[in-house]
């Protein structure tokens, strides 16, 4: 994402989040909402798995189903799921039309490791202890906030 206030135009949002977050719910629907709202934002979503293993998996398989375009599926998908095990994860693969062997060994695959990697240390660099946490234009916000706080930061952000 080039800055904010660049010739492009574009205030750039990073969006850090774990499968397991029940308040990440309503930030997603907050964020899609500003983003139907709003043409002048992009959005980047960071799988930021911070409740354990299962996360982890999940995460994994949601950034190797994005390679096909059904990550954002797979999210939902497993949003609603009972559980986080190879049993769930190969069910929610299968249930989106993606083959679970091959999910299963790209979601193992050393690129992934490289974007889990760089999610991490990013959200460590703001110091995310958790999330949902969100990075709008050059202003760092941990935890969830009402829709107004973040149209307030956008409109902050835009001004800068």
């Amino acid at each position: 994402f080039p800055g904010p206030g660049s010739a492009t135009g574009i205030l750039p949002i990073a969006y850090f989040t774990d499968i397991r977050c029940p308040i990440c719910r309503q930030v997603e629907r907050d964020l899609d909402t500003l983003l139907d709202e709003e043409r002048d934002l992009a959005m980047v979503t960071h799988e930021y798995p911070v409740f354990g293993a299962g996360s982890v998996a999940a995460a994994r398989h949601i950034l190797a189903a994005a390679g096909t375009g059904r990550g954002e599926a797979l999210r939902q998908r497993l949003r609603l799921s009972a559980g986080l095990t190879p049993v769930h994860l190969r069910r929610a693969a299968e249930a989106e039309g993606l083959d679970p062997e091959a999910l299963a060994r790209r979601a193992m695959s050393d690129d992934i490791t490289v974007q889990l990697q760089t999610s991490w240390a990013l959200g460590r660099l703001f110091g995310f202890a958790g999330t949902p946490a969100l990075v709008i234009g050059r202003t760092a916000i941990l935890g969830a906030r009402p829709i107004n706080v973040l149209r307030a930061v956008i409109d902050a952000e835009r001004q800068a």
